[in-house]
């Protein structure tokens, strides 16, 4: 099958883009009448041909897409800010210049999450905070005897404070602590040394999950596994194709044998979107808890489950 050019739908796509401004996926595939899963897949590729950029800001769990030149108008998305975050980008957006130091420490570990909006650099050994917009020498107009602005490294800019500072009502979000997190189980499957499965050779009576999924795969036309990169008793990852009516797209293949899917697997799916810049399809014979599923829903167009 040949591959169609896609330059003509990617033109498209950037094309909304100067004239919306930065936008989500949703929008996309809103104006240029595509699915979810392709207008995430086409956006995916030109952040990654480095035509387009993205944002540290999520709605929900999702990114902003933004053409260079556009972060100004990042600021009409600062409603989706968390409560602290919103008050550390008033405070900066109002004062345009905030010390490090003289904040409580919720403000503090706040101005290191808007990465969007909040830009340091250091003045004699201080560490301070610049709104985006606002100019550097700004900050020096004012005086005459002032030493050279040092830039400082992202890493040490982006330190958190010392977390015994941080009260418990203003300590960093569960969500952040459970992306930390491994529980006792994961950690077992994670250091357990497994044998590769023989997929199609097996005397067994009873086929495994992943075993299933694997002949799954293999019988559907428009599915090409390209690459099984690792194969587990109770996991699989691998780089798939998949053909359309648009061309071809590249996808992440991951299957877990496991009961309950719950956020904290939704979370690392995430992650791996966002360290891949690829859709990815999700194999499981569990079922999603309560939890999960709203946090699910905000993954459409990202992440799509498959159940086998």
């Amino acid at each position: 099958m040949a591959t169609q050019d896609t330059t003509p739908t990617k033109d498209k796509i950037l094309e909304v883009m100067r004239r919306r401004g930065p936008s989500l996926p949703v929008h996309v595939a809103s104006e240029i009448k595509l699915s979810m899963l392709f207008a995430s897949a086409f956006l995916a590729d030109l952040l990654s041909n480095k035509e387009i950029k993205i944002s540290h800001m999520r709605v929900g769990n999702t990114p902003i897409y933004f053409i260079a030149g556009q972060e100004p108008q990042l600021e009409n998305y600062s409603q989706y800010l968390k409560s602290r975050e919103k008050d550390a980008f008033i405070s900066l957006k109002e004062k345009k210049f905030l010390e490090d130091e003289k904040q409580e420490p919720a403000i503090r570990v706040a101005l290191r999450a808007i990465k969007d909006f909040a830009v340091p650099f250091q003045k004699n050994n201080k560490l301070i905070w610049r709104y985006f917009t606002t100019p550097e020498s700004d900050y020096l107009k004012d005086s005459s005897k002032e030493e050279p602005i040092q830039e400082i490294k992202k890493e040490q800019a982006m330190e958190e404070p010392q977390m015994q500072e941080i009260p418990k009502r203003q300590e960093i979000s569960k969500e952040e602590q459970k992306l930390s997190e491994i529980s006792k189980e994961e950690l077992k499957e994670s250091i357990e040394k497994e044998k590769p499965l023989d997929i199609f050779n097996k005397s067994s009576e009873e086929e495994t999950f992943i075993e299933k999924v694997l002949k799954y795969l293999k019988s559907q036309d428009k599915i090409k596994v390209l690459e099984e990169t690792e194969i587990k008793k109770k996991e699989f990852l691998g780089i798939g194709r998949i053909e359309s009516n648009i061309g071809e797209i590249e996808i992440v293949l991951i299957a877990k044998d496991k009961k309950k899917i719950n956020e904290k697997d939704l979370e690392k799916l995430r992650e791996k979107v966002q360290e891949t810049n690829k859709i990815i399809l999700f194999f499981t014979n569990g079922e999603i808890d309560k939890k999960a599923i709203e946090f699910y829903r905000q993954l459409k167009g990202l992440i799509f489950i498959k159940n086998i």
